[in-house]
């Protein structure tokens, strides 16, 4: 995907990329906090995720069209999107895996009558790494995009 509306795609693209999937990797990381909220937001916040990531490889594909198209030195933050779309596939995978041990640990609780102890140590475990996996992405992103602006605004504002 090169274009939207006659103009580069990239730049639209990203824009997305760079609002949904911090704000989708703070609502996620809320959720993974408590065992009872991992399963209540379920399947809606791998899903989330999972259109976060696709934002995240849109960007990245129109990103190579458009690192064909302008002649700016952009390796870094090529670098930087290639990681951020890593992190970004395992923190899809690390809510998936603590949502799926919640709901399965629930339906064990559910069965036998024991109670509500909700968390097992796997579904914590996977909850723990999709938090951390949240942060990461987060802070990825944050850095993917700020050499993003780096290399399009260098020497153009006062002061650069």
């Amino acid at each position: 995907m090169t274009e939207l509306f006659g103009l580069p795609a990239h730049p639209f693209l990203v824009h997305a990329a760079v609002v949904l999937t911090p704000l989708i990797a703070v609502v996620t990381a809320i959720a993974m906090i408590r065992p009872v909220w991992r399963v209540r937001a379920g399947w809606w916040i791998v899903a989330a995720g999972v259109f976060a990531q696709i934002c995240l490889l849109l960007a990245k594909s129109s990103g190579e069209a458009f690192q064909e198209a302008i002649d700016l030195p952009v390796e870094r933050h090529a670098t930087l999107a290639e990681t951020t779309v890593v992190l970004g596939f395992l923190f899809v995978a690390a809510t998936a895996a603590a949502v799926f041990l919640s709901r399965r640990r629930v339906r064990a609780v559910r069965r036998d009558g024991s109670g509500e102890d909700w968390a097992s140590p796997a579904s914590t475990s996977a909850a723990a790494v999709s938090v951390l996996m949240a942060v990461l992405l987060v802070v990825w992103v944050a850095r993917t995009g700020h050499t993003g602006a780096e290399v399009v605004w260098d020497g153009v504002l006062p002061g650069s």
